[in-house]
């Protein structure tokens, strides 16, 4: 056969499959879509030629610079490259928002692709569940932004008669679950605010937070009274005093190493403040001068937490800490 009766062949065998290849979905690739509360759709998708579909613009607003979502405005003329999460509600499209990696519910992959259709994916447990106790089911949509170390996020919205974003928690590069308590459910995680200060990533320090639904601030805010634990044993106090003391970092970096102000932030974080102040003084390896000096290098970067307040005023101000701003 010659060369030319081969290229015809196989031009007629490309036409041919692509007379057969069903055309792309309206709205771009959609990998879940499934109801959720009533009235409600949520849609997943990840084509980035895209349009963005026709609704309000304000549902999915994100604060701050370095929030791991990408808000996708309604009527753009296209997607960011990443995937995109659609709220729907009576068949109308509401909202959408972007991120480099999205999911539903807290727990960070709980979208397993695999080979199903968009309706044969369940909705993840506790994806949708009451969070502010009004009775009124909420979603939860978790994001990850790509690169290292960085950003995990969580939204929240109302599904009640009108929808509402309720709030926006960026939780750096910790992860983020909800748990059930006695005073109800609560978003677990750890404040990054220490990371890379004075040591490594992997060194660096991080407390554990709570954040509930604060109905009066109508924002989730740190659960003190969940957070707050009673004093430890003065024996374990001594104990954690003298594991300090003796950690080799006093000698060979002439600095304090993070264990030091790493068990500072958990007896802060913990409530613990007349037992933090101690531990202060006493697991000190280097002179007083250099203490006073380096609490406020401490202070002040404690202050770039967003749960700074909250954890000042369970300490009762922490006054020997010095003032914070």
């Amino acid at each position: 056969m010659s060369r030319t009766l081969v290229l015809a062949a196989l031009a007629a065998v490309l036409a041919a499959s692509a007379s057969d290849a069903q055309p792309a979905p309206p709205g771009g690739h959609v990998r879940f879509r499934q109801p959720v509360g009533e009235g409600y759709e949520v849609r997943i998708r990840t084509d980035f030629e895209a349009e963005c579909p026709e609704g309000e613009d304000a549902l999915f607003a994100v604060d701050g610079e370095t929030s791991p979502f990408e808000p996708v405005r309604p009527g753009a003329d296209g997607c960011p490259p990443t995937e995109t999460l659609l709220l729907w509600k009576d068949g109308a499209p509401i909202d959408s928002v972007g991120g480099w990696r999205l999911w539903l519910g807290a727990p960070v992959d709980t979208l397993i692709w695999e080979n199903l259709t968009p309706a044969e994916h369940p909705v993840p447990e506790g994806a949708v569940r009451d969070l502010t106790g009004d009775g009124v089911p909420e979603l939860i949509v978790g994001t990850y932004s790509g690169g290292a170390h960085c950003c995990t996020g969580v939204l929240v919205v109302s599904l009640g008669e009108t929808p509402a974003r309720l709030g926006q928690i960026d939780a750096s590069d910790s992860e983020i679950a909800v748990d059930d308590t006695d005073a109800g459910p609560v978003f677990r995680l750890l404040d990054m605010t220490f990371a890379y200060w004075n040591t490594s990533f992997a060194g660096s320090p991080a407390p554990e937070v709570l954040l509930a639904w604060d109905a009066e601030a109508e924002a989730f805010a740190p659960a003190v009274d969940l957070m707050r634990q009673p004093p430890l044993p003065a024996a374990d106090l001594a104990a954690l005093v003298a594991e300090v003391r003796a950690d080799t970092d006093w000698r060979t970096r002439r600095f304090p190493p993070p264990t030091y102000w790493g068990t500072l932030l958990d007896l802060l974080y913990a409530g613990r403040s007349a037992q933090a102040e101690r531990f202060a003084t006493d697991a000190w390896g280097l002179s007083d001068d250099a203490r006073g000096l380096f609490l406020e290098w401490f202070r002040d970067q404690l202050w770039q937490s967003p749960y700074a307040s909250a954890v000042i005023n369970m300490n009762g101000g922490a006054e020997w800490l010095g003032p914070l701003y």
